[in-house]
């Protein structure tokens, strides 16, 4: 394929994803020279602005390259399709387990943010979302809590979120209102000692919880909150 006939089926392909001719013309040609094959289909993917149609021609150049052998091809266009589309579980998965074993985690959150972003709006139809959701938040407020990518507002942002989801769940109450403390942020832990205290049944906590919120209060400087 000349350069004139790749632009062309790719402007095909990006306007009407189902044209049956212009597929076949590239598989065709394919067939000949798959290399200017892969890069027809991920420039399709590049250009495609529905996240579904670009993450899949963007996995579709990556078959390519892997019948090729170019692995590393094949895993970069992988993650560009999950990037893409991470409400594709199956794909998600895959490839937020290769940023974590290659210990690339600036690609991990990345990917874990996107589908924190993207992921709420897919829940009716994809329910297996939420449980990704969670997880993400969690691993994201771990590694934004400590090492390269520590960031006390992200941390914080991912466990309230976690609370939000699930307003039991005292472990992430716990974890924002630790990193408030740290941050030496009192006006923003304060209300999480009453938010956990709402929840547990142990007196002996509850009792911890109004001691350590005292002398929270008294970092704030909030009179009103140590007489509470």
């Amino acid at each position: 394929m000349d350069p004139a006939q790749i632009e062309t089926l790719v402007q095909r392909l990006v306007r009407d994803p189902h044209d049956a001719d212009a597929l076949a013309q590239a598989h065709h040609a394919g067939q000949h020279d798959p290399t200017a094959y892969a890069t027809l289909l991920e420039r399709v993917g590049q250009n495609s602005a529905d996240p579904m149609f670009a993450a899949h021609w963007y996995n579709e150049a990556a078959m390519v390259w892997q019948s090729l052998g170019d692995h590393g091809q094949h895993a970069r266009l992988q993650q560009q399709a999950a990037e893409r589309d991470p409400t594709n579980v199956a794909l998600y998965d895959l490839v937020a387990q290769q940023h974590r074993g290659s210990g690339n985690i600036q690609a991990l959150a990345q990917l874990l943010e996107r589908v924190c972003e993207v992921g709420p709006a897919h829940l009716t139809e994809i329910p297996e979302l939420r449980e990704r959701i969670a997880a993400a938040h969690e691993e994201l407020a771990g590694l934004y809590t400590e090492g390269p990518l520590a960031h006390v507002d992200k941390a914080a942002g991912h466990w309230s979120a976690i609370v939000a989801a699930d307003p039991t769940n005292a472990y992430a109450i716990y974890q924002a209102r630790e990193i408030f403390k740290g941050a030496q942020r009192w006006s923003d832990a304060i209300p999480l000692f009453a938010q956990e205290r709402s929840i547990i049944q142990d007196n002996e906590r509850k009792l911890a919880l109004c001691h350590d919120e005292i002398e929270v209060c008294r970092q704030a400087e909030d009179l009103a909150g140590i007489t509470r």
